[in-house]
């Protein structure tokens, strides 16, 4: 429900994400998601841009196919990363060979687990439709189709945007590698550098 409210917040300025995968997906101290990683977005107002870039694994067929494309390669990668949340691969692992895993995706050939639930299987569905226009998110009632799917039936999305929806996971935050966060933390004294000499200096003046 994050990534459907962070996508609608880009795509309402122009924005196209590009990048979405787990790697690209943190989870903040008080259980909701953050996106990172903008480094492929782009502004596009109108019209389809032809870069290809991203992640295979998380790829439309559109891109891959350079035919043009636009923020329907977002809803793509939604359904693409619900299948891998829900299952534990992305939908094409399968296929080791990058050629083959190519096909599958233009095909969007792959199988759902038997114990995914009709909800869940209906939403993958209509985001990995390889026909851009007929994908999920991307006709006439756009996000708010999404929105309205049963499979997010429980989410109070006016609770979501006020940040006041339960969360299913809170992380902890207090090991090792988080350490510098927390009150009480104590900086470890920096690195001591000589100052070079006046002469030295000066051929870097202006610089």
């Amino acid at each position: 429900a994050c990534t459907v409210m962070a996508f609608e917040y880009l795509q309402d300025r122009n924005y196209i994400y590009r990048d979405l995968k787990p790697e690209n997906m943190l989870i903040d101290s008080s259980g909701y998601l953050k996106l990172t990683d903008l480094g492929f977005a782009k502004h596009l107002a109108d019209g389809k841009t032809y870069t290809t870039c991203g992640t295979l694994d998380y790829m439309a067929p559109e891109m891959l196919e350079k035919t043009g494309h636009n923020k329907a390669v977002d809803w793509w990668a939604l359904g693409a990363v619900i299948y891998e949340m829900v299952s534990g691969l992305p939908p094409f692992y399968k296929s080791a060979d990058n050629r083959e895993k190519v096909l599958r995706i233009r095909k969007a050939k792959y199988k759902v687990p038997a114990f995914v639930s009709k909800e869940c299987k209906d939403i993958v569905r209509r985001l990995l439709e390889p026909q851009a226009l007929k994908r999920l998110g991307n006709t006439r009632e756009g996000v708010s189709a999404i929105r309205s799917h049963p499979w997010f039936e429980d989410i109070d999305w006016e609770a979501m945007e006020n940040r006041t929806h339960p969360v299913p996971y809170i992380p902890t935050t207090r090991t090792a590698a988080f350490q510098k966060w927390q009150p009480g933390y104590k900086h470890p004294a920096g690195p001591k550098f000589n100052r070079a000499p006046a002469n030295e200096n000066g051929a870097f003046d202006n610089f």
